[in-house]
């Protein structure tokens, strides 16, 4: 499993928890493992959405607040990612139509 895009997530949670970078692996192994089933191939970890999809594991966390929208998605299998933060009421669907379209143009296999 390539974690690079979570490292960052990492830290800054084991920040809180007391632990040492040697801790970080367990740690980033944990938040993307299946704690809770949601549905047909859709699980969550202690941070994150995790879909099993063709054989691909995609992740993904979104955020929100009154006037602004985030989220952060991406495919551990094929090492890329996305993630975007607008601050708007119409940023989600702003950052989705980004999103749609950077797939398009990068040619994602694993965005549908």
């Amino acid at each position: 499993m390539r974690l690079p895009i979570i490292s960052s997530e990492v830290r800054a949670i084991s920040c809180n928890l007391h632990t040492v970078p040697d801790d970080w692996p367990m740690l980033t192994r944990e938040m993307l493992s299946p704690q809770v089933n949601i549905g047909v191939n859709w699980d969550c970890g202690l941070a994150f959405n995790i879909v099993q999809s063709e054989e691909m594991t995609i992740i993904g966390h979104p955020g929100w607040n009154v006037g602004f929208h985030c989220i952060m998605l991406g495919c551990l299998e094929a090492g890329q990612g996305l993630i975007w933060m607008t601050n708007g009421e119409n940023g989600r669907r702003l950052g989705f139509e980004v999103s749609h379209g950077l797939a398009e143009v990068v040619k994602w296999s694993w965005w549908s």
